[in-house]
């Protein structure tokens, strides 16, 4: 097709056709076929499926290397931002086609550091009704607005100078078009085929010209060797349009090339040798024609002065083939995947091809360009190929875990697109795991699994090597682990005792017999949060017991999924399906304790409930175990509810589900330490016979009632729950009552 050429002429200068070329044409066609044919049956241009977008509201992306958009489903509004070219697209590749949103867009903002609107940048937006194109915008590319069938106004700054083939085709309804400067510089304008309604709208000037409609400098005749560039040039005044004529060799008439502008160029090809051009240049009022100039094309031996050559780039790099040719009227690109048997078109028209960011899915490619005339010659290149350096940036590290924890190994080598692990016993050789051939794996900690050892063979289609060994060791120890987390810096509402809270826990723990490995995470994030949970708890085993804690705000909500959520700073809210999900992962025992507002939520706690408790503080105990650990009884059935009631998990929290917890802002309630503090950690505290804030251990524990040193469910209870209340009633805030879910006799805390 034509489509060759003009991709061919448009990256050299502005390029044009001069005509349709009929059997020529085909004729050329016909040898481009052949050239495919060379070393392979067919040339496919494959247009890869695509399943049907999912609908949501907003949607964003990158659509340059420096420009960022936006677009709003409610408004309709697609806002860019940056500075630079957009990229260029194919007809079905632009990014509001991939998300199915062309339909949706009724505005578009462009930023004032635009430099060029991308091919088929705005393809399709049927809704667009106007459009005003900054003033630092040079270029419009092909099919840019092609499809814009509401478009009916555009503001068109004089810094435009070039606006490609069909860059308006179909725009039906264009009417207007309001033009910053005057007819004069419109007229140096080059604008391609295929923008007729561009040209027949009305045409709105920012400046008036007076200037004499004339030619001052006429075309010249040219000669050009085949395979090069011929340029015509004329200089005119008081041009409100010029159009190119051309007229082939032995004919009397003169056709219109479709092309517009003072300059115009043209590939020389034997099949234009002896062509004659002139303009037409009109104001309105008057048209008058330059003198015409002849283009002669001496004919040249087609030859392939320069080979593509082979090679190595590192992954994500840019990977660059070149040739150099004398007399090609067609250069084609074609490249064929290790996995392919067809070769593809991937460039063409240019004598470089470049691939800016390659893959593993580019290691082992094959390139070659074909190149041919206007006469029928081909010649194809040799084939050159891509390969991928490799190189292991990230080693397997040796790994401890629990008895029936998991332990992962991970590689991460760059250029690699093939894995395949190997695992020995000590005096062993190694030994090929069939099946695990990704950069990393998982496996249980076993017993009999202890002091295995795993290494990785990486490689590509020109190298491979292998990784470091590293070592499984299944701890069969029981650990304890904790993960506490502490909220201070609200913007608003700021609780400064959470991280002294959450510090004087990790002082307590660390000072027990069954010595806790503590985390303590300060003014997190959600994602900090939940990313902590997954390392802090790592390895943990089936024996083990993990801790976590939390002190900070929590949600009121009259959503029961979102009531008692955690609510980091960057008020991201945790919610306790979220919660329980991510510390179910967790082998093993996980307590949980929660010093925040409407906590109890998280296993179904009232404030209700706990009046009852007062009465009979065993019965309510067993009641909370019994029915209300996970159940709200609601009508003739029970709801399930308390996303943390689970047979693995022990939950401490500081209120019930409609209850605010509290703490001292700037002073302390116990201690004399001058750190404000919360009610409920104080309390724990208190009754581990710790002080505030550094968590030491004072020499005795209140809440241990039978002095065997050893603290229960049950002992920090009742410590703890009258102990939070007797504050609230001290410093005249409504009462919180602590919740618990689990067995009040398991022993959670041991003195040394």
């Amino acid at each position: 097709s034509m489509a060759w050429i003009v991709a061919a002429l448009m990256l050299l200068t502005s390029f044009a056709l001069p005509c349709p070329l009929g059997a020529r044409e085909a004729e050329a066609l016909s040898a481009y076929t052949d050239a495919s044919a060379l070393e392979s049956p067919e040339v496919a241009d494959v247009a890869v499926p695509r399943e049907a977008p999912a609908q949501k509201d907003y949607y964003e992306g990158w659509c340059g290397e420096d420009l960022y958009w936006e677009f709003n489903s409610y408004t309709g509004e697609l806002v860019i931002t940056g500075y630079g070219p957009m990229y260029n697209y194919d007809e079905d590749d632009n990014p509001w086609y991939w998300d199915g949103i062309q339909g949706d867009i009724k505005s578009v903002s462009l930023p004032n550091k635009l430099t060029n609107i991308g091919e088929y940048a705005f393809y399709g937006c049927t809704a667009l009704a106007s459009i005003t194109i900054p003033d630092k915008v040079k270029s419009i590319g092909c099919s840019a607005f092609k499809g814009c069938t509401s478009l009916a106004s555009l503001t068109l700054p004089k810094s435009v100078t070039f606006i490609d083939q069909n860059a308006f085709y179909m725009c039906y309804n264009l009417k207007h078009v309001y033009y910053g400067s005057t007819m004069e510089q419109r007229s140096k304008m080059v604008v391609y085929n295929g923008n007729n309604l561009l040209q027949s709208a009305a045409w709105h000037y920012t400046k008036v010209s007076t200037a004499k409609l004339a030619v001052k400098t006429q075309p010249k005749n040219t000669k050009v060797n085949e395979g090069k560039v011929a340029t015509f040039k004329v200089k005119v005044a008081g041009a409100t349009v010029i159009n190119w004529e051309y007229r082939p060799a032995g004919e009397d008439g003169w056709h219109d090339a479709g092309i517009t502008g003072e300059t115009y160029s043209v590939m020389g090809s034997s099949l234009y040798d002896g062509y004659s051009y002139r303009c037409r240049v009109t104001n309105g009022a008057s048209t008058i024609y330059s003198a015409p100039a002849t283009l002669t094309v001496n004919l040249v031996t087609l030859t392939m002065k320069t080979q593509p050559k082979t090679v190595k780039v590192v992954e994500g790099k840019k990977a660059t083939f070149k040739v150099k040719t004398v007399g090609a009227t067609s250069i084609v690109w074609q490249a064929k995947w290790r996995s392919d048997s067809v070769w593809y078109t991937v460039a063409s028209g240019v004598e470089t091809y470049t691939i800016y960011y390659a893959d593993t899915y580019d290691d082992d490619l094959s390139v070659r360009c074909v190149i041919s005339n206007d006469r029928g010659d081909t010649i194809c290149s040799n084939v050159a190929k891509l390969y991928l350096k490799l190189s292991v940036k990230t080693q397997p590290k040796s790994v401890i875990v629990g008895k029936g924890g998991t332990a992962y190994f991970n590689v991460y080598a760059p250029g690699a697109t093939d894995y395949q692990w190997e695992y020995k016993y000590p005096g062993y050789d190694w030994t090929t795991w069939s099946g695990v051939t990704g950069s990393y794996f998982s496996i249980s900690g076993n017993p009999s699994y202890n002091g295995l050892s795993f290494r990785c063979k990486v490689s590509n289609a020109s190298a491979s090597t292998y990784t470091k060994a590293a070592t499984l060791t299944v701890d069969t120890v029981v650990r304890y682990r904790a993960l506490l987390v502490g909220e201070s810096t609200y913007s608003e509402n700021a609780l400064p005792g959470c991280v002294y809270n959450a510090s004087s826990m990790a002082g307590m723990l660390k000072g027990l017999k069954n010595s806790f490995t503590t985390t303590t995470l300060k003014n997190a994030t959600k994602s900090q949060i939940m990313s902590a949970i997954q390392t802090a708890f790592a390895g943990a085993g089936e024996d083990d017991v993990s801790l976590f804690f939390y002190s900070g705000h929590g949600y009121q909500s009259s959503d029961t999924s979102f009531l008692g959520a955690l609510c980091p700073i960057d008020k991201n809210g945790i919610t306790f399906e979220e919660l329980a999900t991510e510390l179910g992962k967790v082998n093993g025992r996980v307590i949980v304790i929660l010093d925040s507002c409407h906590s109890g939520a998280a296993i179904g706690k009232s404030d209700e409930e706990a009046a009852a408790a007062e009465a009979a503080l065993d019965a309510y105990n067993q009641a909370a175990i019994n029915a209300f650990a996970g159940y709200r009884l609601e009508g003739s059935g029970a709801e399930k509810w308390g996303e943390l009631a689970a047979s693995k998990f022990i939950v401490m929290t500081a209120a019930g589900y409609n209850e605010e917890c509290w703490n001292t802002l700037y002073w302390s309630i116990y201690g004399n330490s001058g750190y404000s503090q919360g009610l409920f950690s104080a309390a724990l505290l208190k009754g581990m016979g710790c002080t505030y804030p550094k968590g030491s251990y004072s020499g005795s524990m209140p809440a241990d009632s039978n002095k065997d040193k050893l603290i229960t469910l049950g002992e920090i209870y009742d410590f703890a729950y009258y102990q939070a209340i007797e504050w609230n009633d001290y410093i005249s805030r409504p009462r919180q009552h602590m919740k618990i879910y689990g067995n009040t006799d398991e022993v959670l805390f041991r003195r040394k």
